[in-house]
């Protein structure tokens, strides 16, 4: 019997001890490409508030097979929440031919013409049989100091090239732009 322990003992040991090798983490962003042609029109507008449903607003990235399930992947992240990379994208992208300019900040202290709430309901890659997309569903919620002045949503599907996880995070900026720039134009009218 000692021996047998001492078998498994030395078996366990041997085994701690070899390494498997680790797959390396992956960051992602979001990265937003203004459109020249739009938001030709003098207006600052302040980011007061971006929410992001959870589970959405962490590092994860989500990804599902069916209805009412989420997984996210192990070695994809994002590089930070959704709700500081749309921040950061909305408030250093600007475009140098626009003249809509991007703020934070306080809503007493900052001159401003309008002021944007974004939620955002879903961030999720989803697959659909053989093929993947990147659903994103947006609403902007557009005020004043005298009230609300216009609320629009966009739930934007975007088909991925391949099943893949960089496939998906090329996919999500796609959208990203795409309800951006529609937005600018929506803005501009």
């Amino acid at each position: 019997m000692k021996q047998k322990c001492f078998f498994l003992f030395i078996l366990f040991f041997i085994s701690s001890c070899i390494s498997f090798p680790k797959k390396n983490l992956v960051y992602h962003t979001i990265d937003l490409n203004l459109d020249t042609n739009i938001g030709n029109t003098n207006k600052t507008i302040l980011i007061s508030n971006i929410k992001v449903f959870p589970p959405y607003d962490t590092k994860k990235i989500y990804y599902s097979f069916r209805d009412h399930e989420l997984q996210n992947y192990s070695y994809h992240l994002w590089a930070s929440p959704i709700s500081h990379m749309l921040l950061r994208s909305l408030v250093f992208c600007q475009n140098p031919k626009s003249k809509i300019q991007f703020i934070t900040g306080d809503l007493n202290n900052t001159h401003y013409t309008y002021d944007l709430k974004i939620v955002v309901k879903k961030f999720l890659h989803r697959y659909y049989g053989s093929k993947s997309y990147a659903l994103v569903d947006m609403i902007f919620i557009l005020s004043n100091k005298m009230g609300l002045i216009k609320q629009k949503e966009y739930k934007v599907k975007i088909l991925c090239k391949d099943n893949t996880p960089y496939d998906a995070i090329v996919a999500f900026n796609k959208a990203v732009n795409k309800i951006m720039n529609d937005f600018l134009i929506y803005l501009s009218k």
